[in-house]
């Protein structure tokens, strides 16, 4: 048994410095988990703020769907604190459906176009808003950019 303790050194009495020794080994995978979250916590508040000025956007082309100007500067002044914020300009697809659902043309259109489908099919026109910004990760080096589409229908 003495030869056992002369082994492996001081008895199980002594636990001096095994609290410092357990923070050295668990510190370092703590501070890499909260980098990752505060990268992932900055990327989804940008992801937020982008959504919410695309949408402000959407918002201002249900009403008036012949500025595009108008939805490019709404999205721009939403997020008028970022400097780096691509807001790409928007465009417009319109359809003529029948009464039911089904597409019965996708037709040619532009944001002054009007209702070209006649007879009974219902003329329907979308708009298509998008903005982007870059992210610059701590940890996560593959997240490169935060973009954001939404598309409204306007009547």
């Amino acid at each position: 048994m003495r030869a056992l303790k002369r082994l492996f050194g001081r008895t199980p009495q002594s636990r001096r410095g095994i609290a410092a020794a357990e923070f050295a080994l668990i510190a370092p995978i703590m501070v890499v988990c909260l980098v990752a979250v505060y990268d992932l916590g900055r990327a989804l508040q940008q992801q937020i703020r982008l959504n919410q000025a695309v949408e402000a956007g959407g918002m201002f082309a249900i009403y008036f769907p012949a500025n595009s100007a108008g939805m490019t500067s709404v999205v721009s002044a939403a997020v008028s604190s970022w400097t780096n914020v691509s807001v790409a300009t928007p465009s417009t697809t319109c359809f003529c459906y029948n009464t039911g659902t089904s597409v019965l043309a996708s037709i040619a259109c532009s944001f002054t176009s009007v209702n070209s489908c006649g007879g009974t099919s219902v003329f329907r026109r979308y708009i298509s808003l998008g903005a982007s910004r870059p992210v610059t990760p701590i940890f996560f080096t593959t997240m490169t950019t935060t973009s954001v589409q939404h598309v409204v229908q306007a009547q």
